[in-house]
Formats: C-alpha cells, structure tokens, sequence
C-alpha cells in the first residue's frame, strides 16, 4: 500500500486483525493490532475479543490474560463473551485451577455464568483430571437450568476414564444413556479406553459388539483399543481375529494396532508372527520406533537376533 501511496486506516488494520485471527495467527493479528496503536487509531472490543479467540485456539491462556488486563486498563469493558475466551484457553490447557478463579471473577463482575461458561469449566477440570470437579460442574449446570449435551457427557466420561476407574466411567455412560442424549464415537472410545486401562477385555468385546448391533462404525481408536486390551490380557488369538475384522471393515490398522499386536505376540515368545506383522507395517510405509522395541523384546525371549 504504501508503494501505491496508500496509507492503511482504522478500517484497514480491523479487516486485517480479522483475517489473520480467523486464521489462527495471533501473532499476526498482534502486530497489526501493535501497528494500530502505534498510529494513533482506536482500539475497540472487537479486536480485543478477536485476539482473545485466537489465544484460545493457539491454547496460549497467558497473552489471552494479557489482553482482558489490557482491555480493563484502556477503559474497555470486557463482556461475558472474553471472559469465556479466557476460559476456553483455559480449558484447552487443562488449567482447571485458574479456570474457577475465573468464573468466581465472572461472577464478581455481575455476570452471571451462560452455558459456554459452564462447558469450559467443566473441560478444564476433565482435561485436568479432576473427576469429581467436573461432576460439581455438571451438577452446577443442571442447577442453573443448563441441559448437559454430548460434549458436556464426554468431558465428564475423559475426566473418569483419565483416572483408570472404568467403573465410575461406565456409571457415568449409563447416566448419559438414562439422560436421553446418545452417545458418540467420543463417548463410546472413552469408555473403551476405560475398560482397557482395567484391563477389562470382555467388557471391551461386549461393548463393541453392542456398538455394532446399533449400526455404529468402529473407527481406528476403538479397533486398537480392543486390540490393545486384548494383547495386555495375553489373547492374542482373538487380537489377531479383531485385526482381521478390522481390515474387513475398511479400517486401516495404525501403529498403535501393530504395536499391539507386536507386543501381544511377544507376551507369550512368539517371535516369527512378530516379524511377520513388523514386515507388514513395513510394507505398509508405517515407520516408528514403538513397534522396533516390541520386535526386538521378543527376539530377546527367543534368544534370537535379527540382522
């Protein structure tokens, strides 16, 4: 612009900051954003609200922080709407701590909490780990006539299925069927991985049979996590069968598959069906040190090497 003689103005630098913000560059956006303020032109909520997104999408709770402090000090009064971006980088961060104080702040304020304000809260605590806060943080959305929906089941099924109580995830699965919503591949993956953490492989089993019987597809995460509760419970005949009917189905194994079925085989020393699978991968352009280690482990019992 300035070869043409041009010089950028207020609405120049909004459109730019918009751009670049959609885009996920808040970095960007920061230096138009630091360009506008260098040439005198007025900064509104909009393009704060905008970067703050954008600190959210790029999970940088930090500069997000920054910018509402920068709002309040210029005299702009932040909305509901940045303090729940505030949230949302939060919740991507896991920083399940910092995420309260915010919506006791949101609350001194004079705001009163809206449902994305609950859903981010309750994220960050299931991204935390902190199970039984994420259930005070449902309970306190109900209490607020807020209707949990899909996401809001699934936050609260990773919370549990983190912990490895495949019990108390399963409880809560049942809770999220009894409550009308029903689940999705989320929803069902998390409670596989619940069950394979406790080493739970015939609920594995029934669970993706039941999958089946109600026309879900099985996608690549729940078909090696059968296969991984399977190699972990020392079945390898029936891991193999899985990764059959995996193919069958049009799932293209990964190397989390391969390396459990790897790693099956090497459980019980069966280390020529181990090569034969680690050749397959190798075909298949699949190229990762994990399934190596596994391969090399059950030379180790076989006392065979290969060179």
């Amino acid at each position: 612009m300035k070869e043409l003689g041009l010089a950028p103005d207020n609405i120049t630098f909004r459109g730019l900051v918009s751009a670049t913000t959609a885009a996920g560059k808040w970095k960007a956006a920061q230096s138009f954003i630091n360009l506008m303020q260098a040439g005198g032109f007025s900064f509104a909520i909009g393009e704060f609200t905008e970067m703050q997104w954008a600190c959210a999408r790029a999970r940088n709770s930090r500069e997000s922080l920054g910018l509402l402090q920068a709002m309040i000090e210029q005299g702009c009064e932040p909305r509901l709407e940045n303090y729940n971006a505030l949230l949302c980088a939060y919740e991507k961060t896991a920083n399940w701590e910092e995420a309260v104080r915010t919506v006791v702040w949101i609350q001194e304020k004079g705001f009163t909490p809206d449902f994305i304000t609950w859903s981010s809260l309750l994220g960050a605590c299931a991204n935390a780990g902190q199970a039984e806060k994420a259930v005070a943080v449902m309970e306190k959305m109900k209490e607020n006539n807020f209707t949990p929906n899909v996401v809001s089941w699934c936050y609260l099924l990773k919370a549990y299925q983190k912990t490895g109580n495949w019990e108390k995830t399963e409880e809560i699965f049942h809770s999220m069927l009894n409550s009308g919503c029903p689940p999705n591949e989320v929803a069902w993956n998390s409670l596989l991985s619940a069950y394979e953490k406790g080493r739970q492989w015939k609920r594995v089993l029934y669970t993706i049979e039941k999958q089946e019987e109600l026309g879900v597809k099985l996608d690549v995460v729940a078909w090696s996590t059968t296969i991984s509760a399977l190699a972990k419970a020392g079945q390898w005949q029936l891991a193999e069968k899985k990764i059959r009917q995996m193919k069958q189905s049009g799932c293209q194994p990964n190397i989390v598959t391969y390396s459990s079925l790897i790693k099956a085989y090497g459980d019980v020393g069966l280390w020529n069906k181990a090569e034969s699978v680690f050749k397959s991968m190798l075909l298949e352009g699949i190229r990762y040190p994990s399934p190596s280690s596994s391969l090399v482990f059950t030379y180790h019992l076989q006392g065979s090497w290969m060179t």
